[in-house]
Formats: C-alpha cells, sequence, structure tokens
C-alpha cells in the first residue's frame, strides 16, 4: 500500500466503510504498465464530503486528474476496474498482503516494470542532441503518461509521433526519426543536421502539440502535455500617480529566468519583485511611471525552469544551486490565487556543455527512482552530487503532494 493511501486510510470515512463492504480496495492490475488504459475509466473521489465522480484521464477537462491537482484529493475508486487509484503515485495501489495469484501478477508486473525502469538511449541523427535530451526529460514525467492514444493516419501527425516516443517499450537505444520530421513540418527553422538551441526545440514541440489539438478552445487546452505543464502568470501593474491598476494574466508553459545569482530561490525573489516601467495609464488616459509586480495566478503541474544562458552569442557560466526536492513556489503565487499545491521535487536536469548556442553538446540527468546520466545513446548510472554540480540549463519539476498537506 503507497504511503498516501496509508495516511487516508487512518482517517474516519463513512463512505470508505460503505466501499469494503461492496469489495476489497486494495488490489492488483496485472501489469503496473496497463495503468495508462485506465483513461475513460469512471473514478470516484474518495476525499470525505466530496461527491466528485469522472473520467481519470488528464485529457479530459473534468477529469479525477485535474481534481486531484487543483483540491489535492489524491485517492480515487475506479469503478469498472474495481481498484484504488493514487494520483500522486500515479499509478493503481498495491496491497501488501496479497493471494498467490496476485503474487504472481505482481511480481510479473515489477518484473515489467524494472526492465522499463532503466531509461533506454536516444540515438544521435546528426547533431539531434538537443531533441534527445528533452524527449528524455518528458519520457520521465509521470504526469505525461495518463494521455490517451491519438488516432489518425497521418505519418508527419506530431502528436502521434510524440505518442510513440512516450509509449516506446524497446530496450534498445530510440531513434525518433518520425517525430523529427513532424517537427520540422511544423518548425522549418528546425529543419536540418545542424545543432538547435533545446529551449527552441521544447517551445516548438510544446507549440505543436498545442495547435494539433482539435479540442482547443482559445481559453482553454486539455491535451495531456498541456494539462500537465501549463500554469498561469499574473502581471499587476499600478500608476504611481493615481494608484489605477490594471492585471493581466498569460499562459505559461515554462519560466525563463536571467542569470546572476547563486540560488533558484533568489533568481525566483528577484523575478517577481516590483519594478519600475512607464505605460499607459488607462485612468489618467496617458503614460505615467507605474511599478509592476509579477506572480503566478495558477502553477502548472510539471514546472519547467529555463534558464538564460545564452545572451549575444555568448554562454553565460554563472553556477546556479538548486534543490533536489521541496523547491517552495508557495512566496511567489499571487495572493487571490486558488490554493494549489505548491512543493515541488526534481525530476529532469538538460545540460549545455560548450561555449556557443550553435555548438557544443547537451546531455541530461533524469530520475527514474534513481538518478541516469543520459548521453545520447548512453544511459549510466548518476549520484545526486553528479545533478547538483551540473550547470543546468534546462529543468523539469514534478510536483510534490507531500509537504503541501
Amino acid at each position: 500500500m503507497c504511503k498516501h493511501v496509508a495516511r487516508w486510510a487512518s482517517e474516519a470515512s463513512s463512505r470508505r466503510c460503505g466501499l469494503r463492504g461492496s469489495a476489497r480496495l486494495n488490489l492488483y492490475a496485472a501489469s503496473p504498465q496497463a495503468t495508462w488504459r485506465l483513461i475513460d475509466e469512471t473514478s470516484v473521489c474518495l476525499a470525505d464530503g466530496c461527491d466528485f465522480v469522472g473520467p481519470l484521464g488528464a485529457m479530459h477537462a473534468a477529469s479525477f486528474s485535474q481534481h486531484a491537482f487543483l483540491h489535492q484529493h489524491p485517492i480515487g475508486w475506479l469503478i469498472d476496474a474495481q481498484v484504488l487509484f493514487c494520483f500522486e503515485c500515479v499509478d493503481v495501489v498495491y496491497d501488501d498482503q496479497p493471494t498467490s495469484r496476485q503474487k504472481h501478477k505482481r511480481r510479473r508486473g515489477e518484473r515489467e516494470a524494472a526492465t522499463d525502469r532503466l531509461p533506454r538511449g536516444m540515438v544521435n541523427m546528426g547533431h539531434t542532441c538537443y531533441m534527445n535530451v528533452i524527449l528524455q526529460a518528458m519520457c520521465h514525467l509521470p504526469r505525461l503518461q495518463l494521455g490517451r492514444a491519438p488516432r489518425c493516419r497521418d505519418d508527419l501527425c506530431l502528436p502521434c509521433r510524440f505518442h510513440d516516443v512516450m509509449r516506446a517499450d524497446e530496450a534498445s537505444p530510440l531513434a525518433p526519426s518520425a517525430l523529427l520530421y513532424a517537427v520540422w513540418q511544423h518548425a522549418p527553422r528546425l529543419a536540418g543536421c545542424k545543432q538547435h538551441d533545446a529551449h527552441e526545440f521544447l517551445l516548438s514541440l510544446l507549440d505543436g502539440l498545442h495547435i494539433s489539438d482539435p479540442s482547443r478552445t482559445p481559453s482553454s487546452c486539455f491535451s495531456t502535455v498541456h494539462a500537465a505543464l501549463e500554469g498561469v502568470l499574473r502581471s499587476d501593474v499600478v500608476c504611481n500617480i493615481c494608484s489605477h491598476q490594471s492585471t493581466a494574466r498569460e499562459p505559461m508553459t515554462d519560466v525563463s529566468i536571467a542569470l546572476g545569482l547563486s540560488s533558484l530561490e533568489a533568481l525566483f525573489a528577484r523575478y517577481v519583485r516590483p519594478e519600475p516601467v512607464v505605460v499607459d495609464c488607462g485612468a489618467c488616459g496617458t503614460s505615467r511611471h507605474c511599478t509592476k509586480t509579477l506572480s503566478f495566478q495558477k502553477l502548472p503541474l510539471v514546472l519547467v525552469i529555463h534558464f538564460k544562458r545564452f545572451a549575444a552569442q555568448r554562454k553565460i557560466t554563472t553556477p546556479v544551486t538548486f534543490p533536489l526536492c521541496g523547491l517552495n513556489m508557495g512566496p511567489f503565487v499571487a495572493p487571490s490565487s486558488t490554493p494549489t499545491p505548491t512543493v515541488y521535487d526534481l525530476v529532469a536536469v538538460v545540460t549545455h556543455h560548450g561555449t556557443s548556442v550553435h555548438g557544443g553538446h547537451y546531455t541530461s540527468f533524469v530520475c527514474s527512482e534513481t538518478w541516469f546520466a543520459c548521453d545520447d545513446a548512453s544511459v549510466t548510472a548518476a549520484s545526486e552530487g553528479d545533478v547538483l554540480a551540473s550547470q543546468a540549463y534546462v529543468w523539469h519539476n514534478g510536483l510534490g503532494f507531500d509537504a503541501s498537506y
């Protein structure tokens, strides 16, 4: 039993008692890798006093995944599968004392999972290390495993080719050529066998996935990737003369931060620090000296942070310290925002070796229970010290619920 269900089970709940009378809560799936097939399962929220019922997957607008994040209700009961699902673990819940048949299923599932947990390398197809590091990072984000498989017959369909990479389960190094060609169709500036910027590739990939989603509306997008990565940045501008305030909200999928300070926390504190600006005041009807303040109206499930290491074709090598776990974004959230978990744990780091954005080499560190160093097709074990000593360029944080309760 996972620790989140153990904590939930220690609290009194009339609903939980009723479920115990009709079925065992802690059952086994034949394989943990089958979890993603549960996307359309109807889930009942088991939080006290909550009556939410909806589909599990993040592809749905009114999904249990969305509900669990917004309301901090991570435990659900999948009606048809008759299993508990823990959103924090992104997995079904396994019993501590299984039957003989369940033991066999679990051993088989654990063997399969152990193989899948070993990160596979990615073939460098001619200066494509910039793509490989981003894909490695995204493949190790559990939130992206809850997506529904797109269905079409277009060989250059970007969501389909991205899904193929995310679901690939062979042990040999992957050559994501079909995805590369699909990205080239969407972003021709990336075409050809030249070195490109990893952050530029990430933004192009996200943009392509976003506009390829036929269900997208101007106000919202519920594709798996954007449901996990999208937050809302808020900008407040106050006139220094009349105190008139104007507020703008903008969706974001990453945060780009200028360097110059020694720690990530200090960089974020500077990022949201009030700054003087001269803009038109809606009340005064003319340009005024104003004060602008940034904050996060909504934090994403997965926080992507980009350090601005390149300026005027020159690389900035300033070191930055960052935590492996417990990054608290609470101080940077807008006061009027909806309360959500604000603590993040590190799951991937992208690093650049070299002095120019047009050259050098990209590698990454990914966390799959333990840390691994990924250098194209080569994957080796790494220590936490290796990760902390890296010169981070782009890195992803996976949201951690534990410290938020």
